[in-house]
C-alpha cells in the first residue's frame, strides 16, 4: 500500500477557500480516479509562520504501477488544478510514501 502525499503552502488569507476546493473539488476528482481511499488531511506542525501554513493531503493508493498509471493520465490536470485556482498563493510538491505498517 503506498500514501501519495501533496504539501501545500498556503498563504493564510487563501485558507478558507484552499480548505473548500480541497474538500469540494480535489477529494472527489481524485477518488473518481485510480482507485485512490482514505483521503486525510493534515496541518504540518513544524515553523511557524504569520503568512503561511502547510497542509498535508493524503490518499492511499494500492501499488506503484497504479500511481504511475494515475500520473501519466492525470498529474498535469492535478498540478493545472491548484495553479489554475491559487496562482502563486498556494505552492505544492508531492511525494509517494510507501506505508511500512497499518494498524487496521
Amino acid at each position: 500500500m503506498l500514501i501519495f502525499n501533496t504539501t501545500y503552502l498556503v498563504e493564510n488569507e487563501f485558507y478558507p477557500q484552499w480548505i473548500n476546493w480541497v474538500q469540494e473539488s480535489l477529494i472527489p476528482f481524485m477518488m473518481s480516479t485510480a482507485g485512490f481511499s482514505e483521503p486525510q488531511i493534515a496541518k504540518v506542525l513544524s515553523g511557524e509562520s504569520v503568512k503561511e501554513t502547510s497542509y498535508s493531503v493524503q490518499f492511499k493508493i494500492s501499488d506503484k504501477n497504479a500511481l504511475n498509471d494515475w500520473m501519466r493520465q492525470y498529474g498535469e490536470d492535478f498540478a493545472k488544478l491548484c495553479s489554475a485556482n491559487f496562482g502563486n498563493h498556494v505552492l505544492f510538491f508531492s511525494t509517494m510514501l510507501e506505508l511500512i505498517s497499518d494498524d487496521k
